[in-house]
Order: C-alpha cells, then sequence, then structure tokens
C-alpha cells in the first residue's frame, strides 16, 4: 500500500457544499421553522448521531429556528452533549426535544406517537412551518400532517425499500412493512431527500411524478493541523462485516510497505474485543491499533497523524448505490487523501487523482498496490 504519495503533496479538499435547505421547500423563507425527526439516540455511537445532530445545526443556521427531536440516552444537557461529543457550541436557534425511549417495548411507535403529538401542537401554535423525517416509520404521520395543516414535509431517506427486487443485501421479509410504508405514503409527501444521485434515481424510477432532491453531505468545518506526523492508514466507521475490515486488513498484509493501520471505531467493548481477537488470530506483521469511538478533539489528533484515509466497503447494494459515508468528510476536513473502491456512490464524492484514487473492488491486491 503505497499510500497515494503522489496525491497527498498536492491535495485539496473541493467543495461540498451543505444541504440547501431552502431550495428544497416550496415557499423558502429562513422565517420559517423546521421540525427534524429522528428515532436514534442522542448522544451514541452510531454514524446517525452525528450525521443528524450536524444537519439540525445547518437547519438553525438557514431557518428561524429548528426543533430537532431525537430518543433520550443521557442526563446530560443538549448543549453539554455538542459540547462534549463535538466541541462546538450549540447555535441558539437549536430546540433539542430529547424524548423518553420505550426500548423496552421493541418498536419505535410509542415514540413516534408522542412526537407526532408534540409537533401537532407546535404546528397549531405556529412554532413549526415544515417537517422533515429520515425514517420510514414517520411516513404516515408525514402525510397527515401535510393534509390536516397544510405544510410541507419532507422523507429524508437513508436507504432505498420502495422495490426490495433490486436488493441483493437485505432479507425482504424482514424489510417489507418499509416497502409498503414507502409506497403507500412518499406519493402523498412534498418530496424526498436523498444523499445520492443513484439513490435518487431508484426513487425517481418508483415514483416518478414525484419530487426527488440530492442534497449532499458537506462539511462543517475544515481543520488547519499545524503539526502533522504521518504514521497511519486510517479507518474510521462501525466493525461491520460489509464496512470491510477483514478485506483491509488482507490488502495490507499484501502491501509491500505493510503500515500501521488504525481503526477509531467500534460500537462497544464486545464488539472491540472480536475484532481484536480476528486480529491475532490472523498473526498480522503490522501493528494494528483500535481506538474505539472518540470525541472529535480525539479524532482530529488521530487524524493529524494519517497518512491516507481508507473507505474498503464490501460489494453490496447499499455500499454501491446509497452509502454516504461520514468518514470521507473526516478525511476531508483535515485535508487527507481516499482511497475506495470503484462504486457510483464513491464516485459522486472522490475526484479521481485530486481527493482520491479508486481500487477495484473485492481486489485486495488491487487495494494494496494503491
Amino acid at each position: 500500500m503505497e499510500c497515494c504519495g503522489s496525491i497527498k503533496s498536492s491535495m485539496r479538499v473541493f467543495p461540498i457544499n451543505p444541504p440547501i435547505w431552502l431550495f428544497l421547500l416550496k415557499n423558502p423563507s429562513k422565517s420559517m421553522n423546521i421540525a427534524y425527526l429522528h428515532t436514534g439516540y442522542f448522544p451514541s455511537s452510531s454514524p446517525s448521531f452525528t450525521f443528524s445532530t450536524f444537519n439540525a445545526m445547518a437547519l438553525a443556521k438557514v431557518f428561524e429556528t429548528c426543533h430537532f427531536f431525537i430518543k433520550r440516552n443521557s442526563s446530560l444537557s443538549p448543549e453539554k452533549v455538542i459540547s462534549l461529543f463535538f466541541d462546538l457550541s450549540m447555535p441558539p436557534s437549536l430546540v433539542i426535544h430529547p424524548m423518553r425511549d420505550f426500548s423496552f417495548l421493541r418498536t419505535n411507535q410509542w415514540y413516534v406517537k408522542r412526537v407526532e403529538k408534540r409537533l401537532q401542537k407546535f404546528i397549531r401554535e405556529r412554532k413549526v412551518d415544515g417537517v422533515i423525517a429520515r425514517h420510514p416509520v414517520f411516513l404516515q404521520g408525514l402525510s397527515q400532517l401535510r393534509k390536516q395543516f397544510g405544510i410541507p414535509v419532507f422523507y429524508e431517506t437513508h436507504d432505498f425499500y420502495a422495490d426490495l427486487s433490486l436488493r441483493n443485501d437485505v432479507r425482504a421479509q424482514k424489510k417489507a412493512k418499509f416497502e409498503k410504508w414507502e409506497k403507500t405514503w412518499i406519493p402523498h409527501l412534498s418530496g424526498v431527500i436523498c444523499l445520492q444521485e443513484a439513490q435518487k434515481e431508484f426513487y425517481q424510477a418508483v415514483f416518478p411524478d414525484q419530487r426527488i432532491e440530492v442534497a449532499r453531505t458537506g462539511l462543517w468545518q475544515l481543520y488547519r493541523l499545524p503539526h502533522r506526523e504521518f504514521r497511519f492508514v486510517t479507518y474510521i466507521g462501525s466493525l461491520d462485516f460489509h464496512k470491510g475490515i477483514d478485506f483491509l486488513l488482507e490488502a495490507i498484509a499484501h502491501s509491500q510497505t505493510r503500515p500501521p493501520l488504525l481503526i477509531i471505531g467500534g460500537k462497544n467493548k464486545t464488539e472491540i474485543e472480536q475484532m481484536e481477537r480476528k486480529i491475532q488470530n490472523r498473526k498480522s506483521d503490522f501493528p494494528v491499533q483500535i481506538t474505539g469511538w472518540v470525541d472529535k478533539r480525539t479524532l482530529s489528533a488521530y487524524l493529524a497523524q494519517t497518512v491516507v484515509g481508507v473507505v474498503p466497503l464490501q460489494d453490496t447494494f447499499f455500499n454501491r448505490y446509497l452509502t454516504s459515508p461520514l468518514k470521507i468528510f473526516d478525511y476531508y476536513s483535515h485535508g487527507i487523501p481516499v482511497i475506495a473502491p470503484d462504486f457510483p456512490t464513491m464516485r459522486e464524492l472522490i475526484q479521481e487523482n485530486k481527493t482520491g484514487v479508486f481500487f477495484e473492488p473485492g481486489n485486495p491486491i488491487a487495494l494494496a498496490e494503491k
């Protein structure tokens, strides 16, 4: 693995605009008050916590107010969570509503009903003028809010369920209800927000008369690091099989340089210990360090020691056509080039030989040669 040496010296992060939410609404006005709905936990080690929190902060910057609904997972105040986890101040126009979770019921329905009840109250009080939700469990409620109050409602999709016959990476029976919900309720919404053009094309094929827009993932800030010590090939993210950690280990084993690997991720101690045992069993002849989940300040310190960031995704429908990995933007925000498989999703985010390079999907030798 040659670590993109020819790119590293001249790499400049290409501009990726944050979502232009004003463009998506029918009658845009900065004085609007937006509700942003998520089913995840606040805080958590899930990428969705990072994505949704930064989206909520971006909405708060664009509009008068953003009401961010999320499941409570800490006794800390929202201001303290954002300070501790992201080393940022919470925008005054962001109002976070950490809601009680009913996880023991193994369903989101109770949480969703409580959010919808609160939303109806806010809409009647003119505290909310538009709604964006990022999980199909909200679709029916979005449709009803639009019908009852005439406000714009959008579905921010992070997957694609409307035609499961196209998927080779999910059990159709398990996701059948999501397919039904998308087919039934998307036609009754103001529009759908996608992360990728490839994803948009799939939705447009199923819903040719619906408004489908792409709001690209963006950068919150660029980090200027005065002191850099290039040591690691770095991976950020979960340790799930489809993320490609095993593939990455195999590629480095085939590399002539066998660079030290830094893995920044792992949802919990059990997951990290399983990966550490797997690495020991491989008897790798290169150093591997697993940090677990870290806050933004610690992440920056590690990225200051990174030569290249790797996105070793396995070849699945989701990875090829739908994903928009946050790790790429972590790399970019620190001026780090990226190595990724040659998927349509990666082509949308990486400029070849400018911000990164591609390797043949599923070929560890091809990755090792980069």
